[in-house]
């Protein structure tokens, strides 16, 4: 005998997180030299003045997930399951950390594949095999450069960090491109007596 099963499942969700930053006065806009104008420029206006800004950022989220099963039974002893399970996700992200000028796309993806052979030899006696595998990976895109200002005037300038102000450009642990594989191998033998 053969059992299939199949999953999918979709999240997607849209809309803005709040986001604060520290940002700068129009008379200090004014007063900046022109060689930092370009900087300054990253920093959203305040519509009362403030120094402290509140607004909106976008956040979007493309996740999908892809799972496949089967149980067989082998013989009346024996019975073996597979199961594959997939999730690919995407998530465009702006403001990470409350930084100005850092949006990201986050690329996450998990497949695993497993397999679970059970073997009675008498009606005492049971034996489970376990094998499995899994990769997971992260990869980060910018959307936006992760050069700030002019770099013709300014130079290569990555990240930012100016007293009294909300940091700049994308932060350190983003641009990620790792992955890691896990492999599995277990064996159980149950004995009951008596």
């Amino acid at each position: 005998k053969a059992y299939f099963f199949g999953n999918y499942e979709s999240f997607r969700p849209r809309g803005n997180e709040l986001a604060t930053f520290r940002t700068l006065t129009e008379a200090e806009r004014a007063r900046a030299a022109p060689s930092v104008q370009a900087l300054v420029g990253l920093y959203p206006h305040s519509p009362i003045g403030s120094r402290i800004v509140t607004q909106g950022v976008p956040r979007t989220v493309n996740q999908h997930t892809y799972m496949f099963r089967t149980d067989l039974l082998l013989t009346p002893r024996q019975t073996l399951m597979l199961r594959t399970n997939y999730t690919d996700g995407v998530t465009d992200s702006d403001a990470i950390g409350n930084t100005v000028k850092s949006r990201v796309e986050i690329h996450n993806q998990t497949r695993s594949v497993a397999a679970h052979h059970t073997y009675a030899f008498r009606p005492s006696t049971l034996n489970e095999l376990r094998l499995g595998y899994s990769r997971q990976t992260e990869d980060d895109t910018f959307i936006d450069s992760p050069f700030l200002g002019n770099p013709a005037v300014n130079g290569d300038i990555g990240f930012m960090i100016v007293p009294g102000l909300s940091p700049a450009g994308p932060l350190s642990f983003l641009g990620r491109q790792n992955f890691q594989n896990t492999y599995q191998l277990t064996d159980d033998l149950s004995m009951m007596r008596g």
